[in-house]
């Protein structure tokens, strides 16, 4: 058995999938999130599902210590669970997350 390598093509996913239709969400309280949910700290998220459903479960679970965490951004409960629906899209369809900030 040898040592393989494969090459991918990483495109940007379907605009169509979202709900607002766009493949792109920002908001710096993203990286908090992110930092939050993601224990591979880089800036390429490959298990999207996994941040998805603890973010979930905390949503469901710790709803007011989630925004209390993310005051300072000024995040509201309509802003968690477009980050949730964003997630979901991307959970649902193994999709990635590259980062820039």
């Amino acid at each position: 058995m040898s040592f393989s390598v494969i090459a991918y093509e990483v495109k940007p996913a379907s605009r169509k999938n979202f709900p607002g239709g766009d493949n792109i969400i920002q908001g710096w309280e993203l990286a908090k999130i992110l930092d939050r949910y993601d224990v591979s700290g880089e800036s390429t998220i490959w298990d999207v599902k996994e941040v998805y459903e603890r973010f979930c479960e905390d949503l469901e679970e710790n709803k007011d210590a989630l925004l209390e965490d993310l005051k300072e951004e000024g995040v509201t409960l309509d802003d968690l669970y477009r980050i949730r629906d964003f997630l979901k899209v991307c959970a649902e369809h193994d999709y990635i997350l590259g980062t820039w900030g």
